[in-house]
């Protein structure tokens, strides 16, 4: 065959899956979806082009090729169920909204989801974590996680103007399902956000020298107001310390921390603190709610505080709780006390047991 899979789909340069990424971003979608949504219908492209010797267009496809490569991910890539429900939804997206075919019946191919338990540290855990970060940045990063309940995403997109330590606010902007919201400020974190703030400040005060002071504004903000890429409120909380070009205009700006920086120093700082869990940046937004939970806060209460749109989203957390049903005592640790309690029984002779059992009138 060539190159490899991944050879192939990295110079897959095809029109339509250009056009669908401008459908996509035209909808309002995250970027990160659309480069998603690419990359499994470029993967679709060239399983058939592996498989039968040229390119097949996926308006000549059919429901039996499209069920034969979802069944090729699960049995022989060994996907997850959920990542062979992702590639089922980006070729329907690309067909129903680019080639106009509506796929009857296809749904009965997805992969049932798993119902599984979020992971969560103790209190004692999450303060040995949060002790055990070298940098200051990312152990700020880890607290805003913790103690607002955030995203890693929405932690990162902090901008300065979303803190407010007046009120001890911190407002969530273009979360996901395109919400704000608004989080408490932990006031043991005041501290480090000044610092991070000093931070941004010499960020902005480099590339103003150099000519370059601008970060990316959202949607098309930038062309109502020009000048706020360059304003002080609009720059990153924790920014890049490298400057980049965008990718649509290609001016060099300044962007945000990227994700993988803090993953690997979660992992140090885990591997640090001792901890067995599999731990990532999300585990510390579950210990947030399931720690609420714990406390007594009512549970639409923390619903809104981690922007959840169904009630059944956040009632996960009931089942992990210190109320849930975990939380009764097992029978193993009753079978002391109970082999106990009947050997005192058979200890007593029958007619004992008979005049402790008759109370006179």
């Amino acid at each position: 065959m060539g190159d490899s899979r991944r050879q192939k789909r990295q110079r897959l340069n095809s029109k339509l899956l250009d056009e669908l990424v401008l459908r996509i971003r035209a909808k309002g979608l995250a970027k990160s979806t659309a480069e998603t949504y690419r990359f499994w219908c470029g993967d679709l492209m060239v399983f058939y082009f592996q498989k039968v010797g040229r390119w097949l267009h996926p308006k000549e496809m059919t429901r039996e090729q499209i069920q034969a490569y979802l069944s090729y991910l699960a049995n022989t890539r060994r996907v997850t169920q959920n990542t062979q429900n992702l590639a089922l939804q980006a070729i329907l997206f690309l067909r129903r909204e680019l080639l106009g075919i509506t796929d009857q019946g296809i749904d009965a191919l997805r992969a049932k989801r798993p119902q599984r338990e979020p992971t969560w540290l103790s209190v004692r855990e999450v303060g040995r974590l949060l002790e055990s970060f070298a940098n200051p940045q990312f152990e700020l990063i880890a607290k805003l996680c913790y103690g607002c309940g955030m995203r890693i995403g929405e932690a990162l997109t902090l901008r300065l103007k979303d803190i407010d330590f007046e009120n001890r606010q911190i407002i969530i902007r273009g979360a996901k399902g395109f919400k704000d919201r608004v989080v408490p400020l932990p006031q043991t974190a005041v501290v480090l956000l000044r610092g991070q703030f000093e931070e941004t400040r010499r960020w902005h005060r480099i590339d103003t020298a150099a000519g370059k002071c601008r970060v990316p504004l959202p949607g098309a903000f930038a062309v109502k107001s020009p000048r706020a890429e360059r304003e002080l409120g609009w720059f990153w909380l924790f920014c890049s310390p490298v400057r980049s070009c965008h990718p649509d205009t290609g001016r060099e700006g300044r962007w945000h921390l990227d994700e993988s920086t803090f993953g690997r120093a979660l992992a140090v700082a885990v591997r640090k603190a001792e901890i067995l869990k599999r731990v990532t940046s999300h585990c510390l937004r579950h210990s947030f709610a399931t720690h609420l939970l714990n406390a007594g806060v009512d549970i639409r209460t923390i619903q809104k505080l981690l922007g959840h749109s169904r009630l059944e989203t956040t009632m996960v957390y009931t089942h992990i709780s210190a109320t849930g049903p975990a939380s009764e005592t097992s029978p193993l640790d009753l079978l002391d006390n109970f082999i106990s309690t009947v050997r005192q029984q058979d200890a007593v002779p029958m007619n004992c047991r008979r005049m402790r059992s008759y109370t006179p009138a």
